[in-house]
This record gives C-alpha cells, sequence and structure tokens, in this order.
C-alpha cells in the first residue's frame, strides 16, 4: 500500500483491500464503495472493469459477514470537448445519450448482481447532486483555495457551455457567443453546473462517508507538464481536510497493441461483443481473457485474487 503526504492510501489487489479492511474494522458494518462512470455511449472494458471490480469486491466483503454498499455516480454533466454535457446530447427522438447510457449501465450491473445478490447497489446523477448544498459549500471552500478551477454552465440564451468564476456567494457566467451575463445565488438549483472530472471526484468523495474509492490506474499517470489526476485529485482533498477512504486502483487494460484500450482512441472493446450480451462474470472473464494483453496483467487472475 502507498500512504500520500494527506493520509490518503492506496492499493492494487482485492486481496490488500480486504486485509486493510479486516484490520481497520474489526465489527460487522456496512462497508461503502463508490466510483463514478461517465455516462458518454456504449459500455467498454475500460468502464466495466471497475464495476466487475467493485461487485466481487463486495461479494467478497459480503462473505466476511460485513454489508456492503456500491455507490455509482453517474456523470452525466461535466466540463469535456463536446459542446453539450451528455444529458443534453440527444441519442435519438426519445432518449439523451446519458438516459441510453445509464439504462446500458443498469441493465450490465443488474446482470453480474444475480450473481452477487447480497450487495446493496445506489446510483447518483452528477446533474442532481450538483445541486445539493453540502455540494455547493464543497465546492466553494475548493474555489477558495484555487481560482483556477473551470467553472462551467449553459447559456441561457443559447444553451451552449459558458465560463464562469465565482465571486462570494454568486456564480457569474460570460457568454462569449451572445455577451450575455448570467449570475446566480451559489445554492441556485436552476444553475447547471459542469466541473472537471477530477474536481467532480473530490466533491463526491466528501459528500457522505466513504470506505473506498474505486478509480483506473490511468489516473497515477504523470504527464511532461502536470501532476497526475491522482495527485491533483490528492491536493484538492487536502483542502477539504484529510479523508478517511482509501483508493483501490484497478489495473490499466492493454490490448494486443500494447496500448491502453480506450473509448476515447477507438480501442475500447464494447460489451455488445459479448455473446448474446449476456454478462454473466464468467463470460466477461473469458472475453477480457481472449482480448487483452497478458503480459500486461492476467485479468481474470486478478479479478480473483485471493
Amino acid at each position: 500500500a502507498k500512504e500520500t503526504a494527506y493520509q490518503m492510501k492506496s492499493f492494487n489487489t482485492l486481496s490488500q483491500v480486504l486485509r486493510y479492511l479486516s484490520e481497520a474494522h474489526k465489527t460487522e458494518r456496512t462497508i461503502v464503495a463508490r466510483m463514478g462512470l461517465r455516462t458518454n455511449g456504449d459500455l467498454h472494458l475500460g468502464n466495466v472493469f471497475p464495476l466487475i471490480v467493485g461487485t466481487l469486491l463486495g461479494s467478497k466483503i459480503v462473505k466476511k459477514g460485513y454489508e456492503f454498499r456500491f455507490v455509482i455516480y453517474l456523470v452525466d454533466q461535466e466540463n469535456g470537448p463536446e459542446d453539450l454535457p451528455f444529458n443534453k446530447i440527444p441519442y435519438n427522438n426519445k432518449l439523451s445519450l446519458a438516459d441510453y447510457s445509464i439504462f446500458g449501465i443498469k441493465k450490465f450491473v443488474g446482470d453480474v448482481q444475480k450473481e452477487v445478490p447480497d450487495i446493496e447497489v445506489v446510483y447518483k446523477k452528477v446533474s442532481d447532486i450538483q445541486k445539493q448544498k453540502k455540494f455547493r459549500i464543497l465546492l466553494k471552500n475548493i474555489l477558495k483555495k484555487d481560482k483556477r478551477i473551470n467553472l462551467q454552465a449553459l447559456c441561457q440564451k443559447h444553451g451552449g457551455k459558458i465560463k464562469g468564476y465565482l465571486r462570494k456567494d454568486t456564480f457569474i457566467f460570460l457568454c462569449a457567443q451572445c455577451g450575455k451575463k448570467f449570475s446566480y445565488f451559489l445554492y441556485d438549483k436552476k444553475l447547471e453546473l459542469m466541473l472537471d472530472h477530477d474536481v467532480l471526484g473530490v466533491i463526491e468523495d466528501n459528500l457522505f462517508p466513504i470506505d473506498i474509492h474505486i478509480i483506473g490506474r490511468d489516473h497515477t499517470i504523470v504527464t511532461e507538464k502536470n501532476d497526475s489526476a491522482l495527485e491533483f485529485r490528492e491536493k484538492l482533498q487536502k483542502v477539504l481536510g484529510v479523508s478517511k477512504h482509501i483508493t483501490f486502483l484497478t489495473p490499466l487494460v492493454l490490448g494486443k497493441d500494447k496500448k491502453k484500450m480506450s473509448k476515447s482512441n477507438e480501442t475500447g472493446l464494447f460489451l455488445s461483443q459479448i455473446r448474446n450480451e449476456n454478462y454473466s462474470i464468467q463470460n466477461i472473464v473469458d472475453f477480457v481473457s481472449k482480448n487483452v494483453n497478458k503480459k500486461n496483467i492476467e485479468v481474470p487472475k486478478f479479478m480473483y485474487n485471493e
């Protein structure tokens, strides 16, 4: 396990997490894990891996006598390269891209839950939680320390993304396209507020007590210009106070070409490729085994690591 200067511990295997929880929580209680998932289209292996890890972890925790709650944040609004948030992008005449994605996520989790029925799964949409008073208070505390945080909203006139800032208890947004200025009180629920993914993640970690944050190991990659996403999150966490949760880093999934499998670079494996879309754990393990680079990581061994 790695412990940072801010007392945040991270682990790489199921066995490490289980050992830590057994030592930290001697009496039976509810263990709460959480993860975030973008609602930007069909599920692919990068999306699914943390979901599988979370459900398998939950099944093992339940066998040890604990209860397990798995909170899945559905990221339907965030800053990103798209012109609109996912919940405003139409998928068809009836559904937004986020609606379509959430349907697929719940179908997948429902299939997996049939094999691990003793875990509780809770869904929370970012478009809802960003309107909560506690969310806005946590954001205000972060903005006091780091004014570089990128704030975005939707223009009331043309509906596109616009940038803004917080002045005392008022959000102010300026639209470069129409020249309009829009102001919102800190707790105004009419505000469709959007933040960078990692800022969202830190706030989500602090909305209610959690024990485990499940996140992909790609968040530990350091670029020439910036800290890793995990280091950035730790700096923001320091602003809000020391967190007691641990971080469970799921492995990078590399393809046969040894490159990261990703929807963004069009190398993601989509679950629709699984025969009959039967999302049993064994079917997924078989699918992963046939398609990932085993020299990178023996995925089934990791998933069932005792």
